[in-house]
């Protein structure tokens, strides 16, 4: 799974403790010092992930800091094989 905007990855991480069969990468515009899952830094548009590469993209309070969340979502469906779960304000 695909965690775009995951901060420090605390949302990730707790779904990997409930669900231990799940592997999360995180992706965040600014890095941070640590974090409780694998992060890269990325230019909050394209998505340095291959076309249909992660089964699923999570994308929780982060559409909302957007300029353009259709090009967001756009990204995500690209890279989502399964699909995509957005919750956001």
């Amino acid at each position: 799974m695909l965690d775009v905007g995951c901060g420090d990855g605390t949302l990730a991480r707790e779904l990997m403790r409930r669900r231990p069969e799940l592997a999360v990468q995180g992706v965040e515009l600014l890095e941070r010092p640590t974090t409780a899952i694998p992060v890269r830094t990325f230019d909050g548009r394209t998505l340095p992930f291959a076309d249909r590469s992660v089964d699923a993209v999570l994308i929780v309070d982060v559409l909302h800091h957007t300029d353009d969340p259709t090009v967001l979502l756009r990204e995500a469906a690209r890279v989502g094989r399964l699909g995509v779960v957005v919750k956001d304000h």
